[in-house]
């Protein structure tokens, strides 16, 4: 990998790797500069929610059934499960722009990435909002990550613009070694990074939680619709992605969206989780409460990986984690390694489990995706 980014220098112009020289190492922005993207978001969010009626949603019981016949087979069920759970979450939400198009702003530079804020209107009214690096220097296609932030967190903090040290600078680190990053901007208030004054009518997350509830749908479909279309249009535009090495990472709740998100769209290569995932015991990995955890949008747990399987899965943990604890994840790692197993494909999942708390470890993130995206 350095070998190839090393040519790559090599072939710029000399005024190129001048200019190149005087740049940052790396680029920097404080959290609050970004705030008001983020009260745009809710407020885009809130008027777009009260112009809706509520639907009903399905409270029947649903069952899914799976052939283990070949990998193909399992692929071909796994697609018709995948239909009906789209259909169950009633895909594609209202008001959903037909041909989106992304505008994107560039907003720094480093001597190892351009870097880009993305808005693409993916709801009538409301932008899905991104941060996307760019290698500097880059030849051709390259692999793109889907980097999600977790809980009271936003992209600006998993691509390092500014300082949170669980996320361990994860964006600049990836782009060093020759991933495109694209971070999506979750729904949420960003305790570190906010004013202290009040928020305006509508920009409180756990209001506009309640209020799609009371429509019949859940933020977390909502969003997952957006990084989806979002990623989509910006590969439709952008010559130097290449749509065919689609990988997914988050942390803590940010996890929970990559599960969730793969599970959904199969154009995802390979997914890594870390600090997020659970398993429920006995049910761990059945596809029998499946209906109910989409609708109530709840993506953390082992019985969405049968969607995942048999395409690769880390999931990741800390020997130290206290908001997502490692046994946690244990009970459900189990039931997942047997659907692997059962394919024949045991290689592709991994439990890598690390020595600290709540926080990315990078170098088995980024071997996987080595592995699997390059």
């Amino acid at each position: 990998m350095k070998s190839r980014r090393l040519l790559a220098l090599l072939a710029l112009p000399a005024a190129a790797l001048a200019a190149a020289a005087e740049l940052p190492v790396q680029f920097r922005e404080p959290f609050a500069k970004s705030w008001p993207i983020r009260e745009h978001q809710h407020l885009q969010t809130k008027a777009y929610l009260d112009s809706l009626k509520p639907r009903a949603t399905d409270s029947a019981e649903h069952r899914f059934t799976l052939s283990f016949e070949s990998t193909a087979a399992y692929e071909r069920s796994i697609a018709r499960v995948r239909e009906q759970l789209v259909k169950l979450k009633g895909w594609p939400p209202e008001k959903t722009v037909s041909a989106p198009r992304p505008r994107l702003e560039r907003v720094g530079q480093d001597q190892h990435a351009d870097i880009y804020r993305v808005w693409t209107e993916v709801f009538q009214g409301v932008e899905a909002y991104a941060l996307y690096m760019v290698p500097r220097g880059l030849a051709g296609k390259a692999p793109v990550l889907i980097a999600i932030h977790g809980g009271s967190g936003c992209p600006e903090a998993i691509c390092d613009l500014d300082t949170r040290v669980n996320y361990r600078s994860f964006g600049p680190e990836a782009v060093k070694r020759g991933y495109i990053v694209y971070a999506p901007g979750i729904l949420m208030n960003v305790s570190y990074a906010e004013p202290k004054d009040p928020r305006p009518p509508g920009a409180d997350y756990q209001q506009l939680a309640k209020q799609a509830t009371s429509l019949g749908l859940s933020t977390w479909d909502l969003q997952v619709f957006q990084i989806i279309e979002g990623l989509k249009a910006l590969i439709a535009i952008r010559p130097e992605i290449d749509g065919e090495r689609i990988g997914a990472t988050g942390l803590s709740m940010g996890g929970g969206y990559t599960l969730g998100l793969a599970a959904l769209w199969p154009k995802i290569k390979a997914a890594a989780p870390s600090a997020s995932f659970r398993g429920e015991g006995e049910k761990a990995g059945s596809l029998a409460d499946l209906g109910e955890l989409v609708l109530k949008g709840d993506a953390s747990r082992s019985a969405l990986v049968p969607l995942i399987c048999p395409r690769p899965l880390l999931i990741q943990a800390g020997e130290q984690d206290t908001v997502a604890p490692l046994e946690a994840a244990k009970q459900g790692v189990p039931r997942v390694r047997a659907y692997y197993e059962r394919l024949g494909v045991a290689d592709r999942f991994e439990f890598n489990v690390h020595a600290g708390g709540h926080v990315y470890e990078n170098a088995a993130i980024f071997r996987f995706f080595d592995q699997y995206l390059k």
